[in-house]
């Protein structure tokens, strides 16, 4: 995926030119990764269970979206794109009761230590296993939770079957069957892919997914550095053409496509999938930004400041009975 990985962590709180100076040194000092992990542990005590509770919830609303569609999680074959450091959602599919679960990522992110707090945090909260358990296959529900539980290292069911960590792994080239998989998820990873990239990993979503399957993904399309600083909004990048941007984020842990929402329609449409649900929110402060400078790529001037502002895309596709058989 041209060796660009994706940004989940960053414990303090910076300006915007701070953040993104931190994260693209990181990506090119020989010691970045380390440093990475480090700061990933720091996060993974530091980070509230606010922060959980929320990937949680986009986790839980990409399943309900699943169902909806007629995708069963029980018994289920499912892959995760982009693991991160945060493995909520694989954990969430296998207490549901999924037959086998891939998350694949580009860079092994994920860290016994800081996985072991999380998978603590899920399995014993209440409203979690109450929204788990809503939705869950009752038959193993109760001995999957009952094992978790029982775990020293939780963290430790993560890369046994039935469910396997690929990482690092190339999620355009998975060493899949063809139509072997039902449900291919992703949360806030697609805007860290760039769009041929995104292009391939459609054709190779076509290739694993089952005529029935199905496939759900979360899209923040904002500038993630808006959500460590106040002072910016999250149209804020679209001031910048690509050269200036690409000098200050770099293409590794910073790196985020700022594709727009019609973007991704039009990369869906030029896929061999079938749109069947297509959601996105306006963000207030994006519009009224947008009244105070002009974008500085053409490619953006040509939508309106309702398409620039929106965010938290989701989208459902399925894999086209007429195109597969």
């Amino acid at each position: 995926m041209n060796g660009f990985m994706t940004s989940k962590v960053l414990p303090m709180r910076l300006a915007w030119r701070q953040r993104l100076w931190l994260l693209r040194n990181l990506f090119d000092h020989p010691l970045g990764q380390v440093i990475y992990r480090r700061l990933q542990i720091y996060s993974s005590f530091h980070r509230s269970p606010v922060y959980f509770a929320k990937k949680r919830d986009q986790i839980i609303h990409l399943i309900d979206l699943a169902i909806d569609s007629g995708c069963s999680v029980s018994g289920s074959r499912v892959v995760e794109i982009g693991t991160g450091w945060v493995p909520l959602m694989p954990f969430i599919l296998w207490l549901m009761g999924a037959r086998e679960i891939h998350s694949v990522d580009l860079y092994r992110h994920l860290l016994p230590v800081s996985a072991n707090r999380i998978i603590r945090w899920l399995v014993n909260d209440r409203d979690s296993i109450e929204m788990i358990r809503q939705r869950a296959d009752e038959k193993h529900f109760g001995n999957r939770l009952a094992k978790a539980l029982q775990q020293t290292e939780p963290a430790s069911l993560f890369d046994n079957p039935p469910m396997h960590y690929h990482a690092p792994a190339d999620a355009c080239s998975l060493e899949l069957a063809d139509r072997s998989v039902d449900l291919v998820l992703s949360n806030v990873t697609l805007e860290h892919i760039p769009a041929p990239t995104i292009a391939e990993l459609f054709e190779e979503m076509i290739r694993i997914l089952k005529p029935s399957g199905r496939t759900v993904h979360l899209v923040d399309p904002s500038d993630h550095s808006s959500h460590h600083d106040p002072n910016i909004s999250p149209v804020h990048f679209l001031r910048y053409d690509d050269a200036t941007w690409e000098h200050l984020s770099g293409t590794g842990i910073a790196y985020h496509n700022r594709l727009r929402v019609p973007d991704y329609k039009k990369l869906i449409q030029a896929s061999s999938f079938r749109i069947e649900r297509f959601d996105s929110t306006t963000n207030p402060k994006s519009l009224e930004d947008l009244k105070s400078f002009r974008p500085a790529e053409p490619r953006w001037r040509e939508y309106s400041d309702d398409d620039l502002a929106k965010q938290y895309l989701t989208f459902v596709a399925a894999a086209d009975d007429r195109i597969q058989s």
